[in-house]
């Protein structure tokens, strides 16, 4: 600012002077007075009796074509990310790989654009869980200047290769096209066989596995064994299109077991199909309380037939599966998945 009042000085004694020199012929004897009285007004604009500067607005007004720049209040610019990767640089020291995740993941989503490194551990960590939505996530985040990086292309087609074995959408309304479900059908046979009486009455005597309802039951159940079976083969080769279309038959055909409703739960997240988890754990929670429900009155009828009482209430407080004929049918299931089921159901929805 100094080197600014001096110019506009010079430039001020330059006016100053020129007016002496057109007034020389008019009033000489002033000049030397005008003169002294410029370079004092000089020395007042630039000091005061302390030594500082002066208020220069006071004095003179500077032309408006002279731009005094202001002392800028912005703090310098951090590249977007950039402090979120140091911190997990430091997480990752430290073997934190939630903290380090949560950091990348953060300087991603601010657009971190320096490098890949951000990028690189994830897709590396989410393809190692098999969590291919959010490793397709992440890969679509990548800085365009970095799309044809060898990393980037070899993480896309491997993502390609897997989302095309993953289901695009659930499918929890099936239509059987059988003329019943196998839940019915089996319920129907359950029926035909003697009554359960706490092996009291020799009700049991009256089993035979050679009778035709047995085989009857033996068939259902052994289809059933073989659909997972062949829905287990399926998820071990990735081919997870193919165990879903099992599991949701077997789920519209009404199975009484919880085992294709947790694989489904595992495969509807890995394909990143939260509604249709959600979907799911409603429908497995309703299914099957109503289901316990059913069972546990009709033991306590049974037992109350047959005056065991104290016998079934023992094992419902104990959470404990009663079976008749040795195992072959199950007249009352715990069922303890239904407490999962809402805590995970609880945890979606916050």
């Amino acid at each position: 600012m100094l080197s600014m009042l001096l110019n506009y000085a010079n430039e001020y004694m330059l006016f100053t002077t020129s007016r002496i020199d057109y007034q020389h012929f008019t009033l000489p004897l002033h000049s030397k007075k005008i003169r002294m009285g410029l370079f004092k007004k000089i020395k007042d604009i630039f000091s005061n009796d302390k030594g500082k500067e002066t208020n220069t607005q006071e004095n003179v007004s500077l032309p408006s074509s002279i731009n005094v720049p202001q002392q800028s209040t912005k703090q310098p610019l951090v590249m977007p990310g950039v402090t979120e990767v140091i911190k997990a640089r430091s997480y990752l020291k430290a073997n934190d790989t939630e903290q380090t995740k949560c950091q990348y993941e953060s300087a991603v989503q601010k657009g971190y654009s320096l490098n890949l490194e951000p990028y690189n551990w994830l897709l590396r960590h989410y393809t190692s869980k098999e969590q291919w939505s959010d490793a397709k996530r992440v890969l679509l985040l990548v800085p365009a200047k970095f799309s044809q990086d060898a990393l980037v292309v070899e993480f896309r087609e491997v993502i390609r290769q897997r989302e095309d074995k993953l289901p695009k959408q659930a499918n929890l309304n099936r239509t059987i096209t059988t003329k019943d479900t196998l839940a019915n059908r089996y319920k129907s046979l359950i029926a035909q066989l003697p009554e359960f009486d706490f092996y009291t009455s020799g009700n049991d005597a009256l089993f035979s596995e050679d009778a035709p309802v047995c085989h009857q039951i033996e068939y259902i159940i052994s289809h059933i064994e073989n659909e997972l079976r062949k829905a287990k083969v399926a998820e071990k080769s990735k081919d997870y299109i193919t165990a879903t279309n099992i599991y949701e038959e077997l789920i519209a055909n009404g199975y009484w077991k919880p085992e294709p409703y947790n694989r489904l739960l595992y495969i509807y997240d890995k394909a990143g199909l939260t509604n249709g988890v959600k979907e799911l754990l409603v429908l497995a929670i309703s299914f099957f309380e109503n289901q316990q429900k059913k069972q546990k009155q009709e033991l306590l009828r049974l037992a109350d037939k047959y005056k065991s009482r104290a016998y079934a209430e023992a094992k419902i407080n104990q959470g404990k599966t009663v079976a008749y004929f040795d195992g072959f049918f199950e007249i009352y299931m715990p069922f303890p998945d239904i407490d999962v089921w809402k805590r995970i159901l609880a945890d979606t929805t916050v």
